[in-house]
């Protein structure tokens, strides 16, 4: 089933899609896991970090081996569907590298053609265009080029997917750097006016997906408020065109915020670094555990928890999510999983599970954490009205 038929009956029974950040082979494990457990929809969301045509950091996945091991797990996990893949921040200079190198326009969209053509070829199911960055724009891109980029990067992806016969696909659409404010109903309608226009002209198809902001800002924790009153203006905007309207940096948000959002016209919510700290702070849980029993038996530690905090404070990657205010600790929880594929950290985690299963602090370790990240999973398949809809969402 298409993604854009799930929408077919929404505006009468309106529910949340959750985008999940796959930020390790675990999370992917877990959502799958968790999505059949309550027979959800489930939808992955790889940034060109994350998952891109070189490989990326998490498990070095091309788009590729994402969904192969997508479509593994699914058979491993018992979840029969629907599971659907989308780039999240496709676009020029949305890889950090590329934005770091200072690259010129037409070299950043010729990497961010690439990123879409291994997506395309890999049968994602929505691309994102992002063209909100620019590293000669460090304060935000001005909303026009923006606009008239994101026309151009469209145009060059439909362009493609048509000469190597790909099936259609469908997009997602932002203008804007999420930077803690919330998108004016006027400003957003306009753009989205202009949009949709140019694309009408050029006979592009319309985004499925039009990103507002909402008020969030995801940091170590939810810096964030959303605007509820401000939210409904904008999915007016979006449903007068029929597109809806998606929002970015969901994580952390309290359950009566999260509830409140399929009613308040957000259909689909991405929450990504919230389900990569779950996942290490169960594993620094169980170091804590392991190296107590260790002490007590005099028994050498597997160090998991020093390992990766060596790991995290040698690299500038944590200033993406923390400052400098913010604790070691704080630190290394929020950005603990961009180190997980490190030889020293692989080493250190099997140790650590192998040494909990044998002093019997856990029989299985790795359950133990993709539990952890079960939990965090259902806060939102709950609150968004996902739990059981599977077979209606399908026969609708």
């Amino acid at each position: 089933m298409s993604l854009t038929r799930l929408f077919d009956t929404w505006d009468r029974d309106p529910f949340t899609l959750l985008g999940v950040g796959p930020m390790s082979p675990m999370v992917v494990e877990a959502a799958l896991e968790c999505a059949a457990e309550h027979a959800a929809p489930m939808v992955f969301i790889p940034s060109r970090n994350q998952v891109e045509a070189g490989g990326g950091y998490v498990a070095g996945w091309t788009p590729a081996a994402l969904r192969a091991y997508v479509s593994h797990q699914m058979g491993e996990r018992r979840h029969a569907g629907p599971v659907y893949i989308g780039r999240d921040h496709g676009g020029p200079w949305q890889r950090d590298a590329d934005y770091q190198a200072g690259l010129g326009w037409e070299a950043a969209l010729a990497s961010a053609m690439d990123s879409y053509a291994a997506d395309l070829a890999a049968g994602f199911d929505y691309l994102h265009i992002d063209t909100a960055k620019d590293p000669a724009h460090p304060g935000g891109v001005p909303l026009e080029l923006a606009l008239e980029r994101a026309v151009t990067v469209l145009a060059a992806v439909e362009a493609h997917r048509v000469a190597t016969a790909a099936p259609p696909v469908a997009y997602e659409v932002s203008l804007e750097q999420a930077d803690g404010g919330c998108s004016t109903a006027a400003d957003f309608g306009f753009f989205m006016d202009a949009l949709i226009k140019r694309i009408d002209q050029r006979g592009l198809p319309t985004p499925l997906f039009m990103v507002g902001n909402t008020g969030t800002l995801t940091t170590t924790g939810q810096a964030g408020t959303v605007d509820f009153p401000a939210v409904r203006e904008l999915a007016e905007v979006t449903a007068r065109h029929g597109v809806v309207l998606k929002e970015h940096n969901a994580d952390y948000l309290t359950p009566d915020d999260l509830a409140r959002h399929p009613g308040a016209g957000i259909g689909m919510a991405n929450v990504a670094p919230e389900f990569g700290r779950l996942e290490t702070e169960a594993l620094i849980l169980l170091s804590a555990l392991e190296q107590d029993a260790c002490r007590r038996r005099g028994l050498a530690s597997a160090e998991f928890a020093a390992v990766l905090e060596r790991q995290v404070l040698a690299s500038d990657r944590w200033r993406k999510w923390a400052g400098s205010g913010d604790s070691r600790a704080e630190i290394v929880a929020s950005s603990g999983h961009y180190f997980y594929g490190t030889a020293q950290v692989t080493a250190a985690r099997g140790a650590l599970m192998a040494a909990c299963a044998r002093l019997g602090i856990c029989a299985d370790p790795e359950a133990f954490v993709r539990e952890a990240v079960k939990a965090g999973l259902r806060r939102y398949l709950f609150a968004f009205r996902l739990a059981g809809r599977n077979e209606e969402l399908c026969d609708a």
